[in-house]
């Protein structure tokens, strides 16, 4: 499932639209793990699943007060208007190299 939910750089949260439920599932998984990863200084949040395999970068809101829908079989989630990088961590660790970015904090979550 969370290989639907890869992005090729950076979307918008609102970019997902409807999602079936297991999608949605994985999709909140992957959310509460970069909320749950302390804020690097520019704002952005990141976190790598337990198993290393899949790395999700969240970014701030640009405008703060923005919000988005998510649409499910189950109902509707509003949320700030976030930004979201979801890739597999050998594809992020390569273009971290390649940026030359040096270390980055890593989270690892369930």
């Amino acid at each position: 499932v969370r290989g639907h939910l890869l992005t090729r750089g950076r979307v918008s949260l609102a970019a997902f639209g409807d999602l079936d439920l297991d999608r949605f599932d994985a999709l909140l998984e992957l959310l509460a793990a970069a909320l749950a990863a302390p804020r690097a200084g520019d704002g952005t949040r990141r976190a790598i699943t337990v198993d290393g395999q899949v790395e999700v970068v969240l970014h701030p809101p640009t405008d703060p007060a923005a919000t988005c829908r998510l649409t499910t079989t189950q109902g509707v989630l509003t949320s700030p208007a976030y930004e979201v990088e979801i890739a597999l961590e050998a594809d992020a660790l390569e273009a971290r190299e390649v940026a030359d970015t040096g270390p980055v904090a890593r989270e690892q979550v369930g």
